[in-house]
């Protein structure tokens, strides 16, 4: 009786010690496409053993039943909202972006206080210089003829 509880004490431990190590991967939600899996025990256990030689790495395998996924499904009004939403946020960052490159390209260009000038027929006319801020400088105009040459 001793002999064969001690056997199956050792069986027992050998093959704990050349089993592979468990991992639990906690999961408790994911996105997949649009909908929304949900973990029925928080996440899955994960059996591999790491390579201690050059050899690539074993891919992780699940041991057991594929426990069963609960898929929650959006509604077509949500879809929709999500969407507007979406839309929406693309937008204002959109604007933001183009505000911010107008902005950048503003102030890297050079800015030319041109003189008023107005050409009429073969006279150039400038306006007064105490007049020439004024919203009505059209009014006081000094003229010269320019000679053809």
């Amino acid at each position: 009786m001793k002999w064969s509880a001690l056997l199956v004490a050792g069986l027992i431990g050998t093959s704990l010690a050349m089993a592979e190590p468990t991992t639990f991967v906690g999961i408790q939600k994911a996105l997949g496409g649009s909908a929304i899996v949900e973990f029925s025990d928080g996440g899955e256990y994960i059996y591999a053993s790491p390579q201690k030689d050059n050899r690539p790495a074993t891919q992780a395998i699940l041991m057991g039943p594929v426990p069963r996924q609960s898929y929650r499904y959006f509604s077509q009004a949500e879809e929709q909202a999500l969407l507007a939403f979406k839309n929406q946020k693309l937008a204002e960052q959109v604007k933001a972006e183009v505000i911010v490159s107008r902005k950048k390209h503003v102030s890297k260009t050079q800015h030319f206080d041109w003189p008023k000038v107005v050409l009429v027929g073969n006279k150039v006319c400038v306006p007064e210089l105490a007049d020439a801020d004024g919203a009505d400088w059209k009014e006081h105009l000094t003229c010269i003829t320019e000679t053809g040459e």
